[in-house]
């Protein structure tokens, strides 16, 4: 192998790397909600691949909500409601 060989086809990595820049950018931009997009890569043996993809709105989660976790007491604590402190 010569110092001029290619090691690696960038076509396949430049793909992924168009397809995470544009999710991306939808993400962060509510205008791009609904638009359609278009990758291509050609590889070093003249292979053409496109994708067309429709962007969607970013997933909105909703706000937790919490409630306050009730424990039961502990089996050896008196029970504050039985008369005179007694357990019941």
């Amino acid at each position: 192998m010569t110092g001029h060989q290619q090691l690696l086809d960038p076509g396949p990595a430049a793909a992924t790397f168009q397809i995470q820049a544009l999710l991306s950018t939808a993400e962060t931009e509510p205008a791009a909600a609904g638009r359609t997009a278009l990758v291509t890569a050609v590889d070093r043996d003249g292979a053409v691949g496109c994708a067309v993809l429709r962007l969607l709105a970013p997933a909105t989660v909703p706000a937790a909500t919490t409630t306050p976790k009730q424990t039961a007491p502990h089996p050896t604590a008196p029970n504050p409601t039985a008369p005179n402190g007694a357990d019941a």
